[in-house]
């Protein structure tokens, strides 16, 4: 875990450098412009260690506004960094091809305003399309034929659901929407495949409750994701056995002779 900490923060402060340079290059601004940037980006940088504490110490309501700023600005800064990469290798390749041809060809090149603006523009359309489109939830029905299930089984239906990061952010009112969903389908077993939980895990047991509600003929079943890890492998584990689930680490069940879950 610490050695994958020490690679994200290296990494991700060499993106808010790079979009820093990228700033520079493009902008002619104040003394005090600059130091307010570089504070605000090395704040963004540590936030996940700020948010950690902060609501270890209780101080949920700070957590997770800073957990809502801080992870849509690694997610923008993820989509910039990228289509700014892209405009580099670019420029580079036209530098290239103006010398192996002896040729400057101005027409095909960016202006240090133009190579900011542009990624910076696509990102910040992305980020909007994937936020909103988050917040759609819908169902994706995929239909499995196999002469392994004994007939008199008849149609079983799994549900299942991944990524869901019950949380700072994901709470009350989105966890209702998806598993309203859940229950729509009437599932027969309900699977989790990771990331159930994220953060500290505090003021949670009114969501435990909501899982409760759902009860499918043959149980439900989850394993972990890499935020289980993150959140605190114990609390996330009792977080999820409290909802009702039986956790696969390693192992399998044998649905009544009919399917074997591992």
């Amino acid at each position: 875990m610490r050695l994958f900490l020490v690679f994200f923060f290296v990494i991700y402060g060499c993106f808010h450098v790079y979009a820093f340079l990228r700033i520079r290059a493009a902008f002619t601004l104040s003394k005090g412009t600059w130091i307010f940037i570089a504070l605000f980006m090395l704040i963004m940088v540590i936030a996940p260690i700020i948010i950690h504490m902060s609501e270890k110490a209780g101080y949920s309501s700070f957590a997770r506004f800073l957990s809502f700023v801080g992870y849509i600005w690694l997610g923008m800064l993820f989509l910039f960094v990228s289509f700014s990469l892209v405009i580099d290798i670019f420029r580079i390749m036209v530098h290239l091809g103006g010398i192996v041809f002896t040729h400057k060809l101005p027409a095909l090149t960016f202006t240090p305003r133009q190579a900011f603006m542009i990624p910076l523009v696509v990102s910040f359309a992305i980020a909007c399309y994937g936020y909103f489109e988050a917040l759609s939830v819908r169902t994706e029905k995929i239909s499995i034929k196999t002469n392994k299930v004994p007939p008199e089984a008849g149609t079983i239906r799994i549900v299942q659901i991944s990524d869901v990061h019950v949380g700072l952010i994901v709470r009350d009112e989105r966890l209702t929407k998806i598993l309203s969903k859940v229950k729509e389908a009437a599932p027969d077993i309900l699977i989790s495949t990771g990331d159930l939980v994220d953060g500290e895990l505090n003021d949670l047991d009114g969501l435990v409750s909501l899982f409760k509600e759902i009860r499918p003929k043959f149980g439900k079943f989850a394993i972990t994701g890499n935020h289980e890890f993150y959140a605190g492998l114990p609390q996330a584990l009792a977080f999820t056995r409290k909802a009702g689930f039986t956790v696969l680490r390693g192992e399998h069940r044998d649905i009544q002779g009919i399917l074997n879950i591992a």
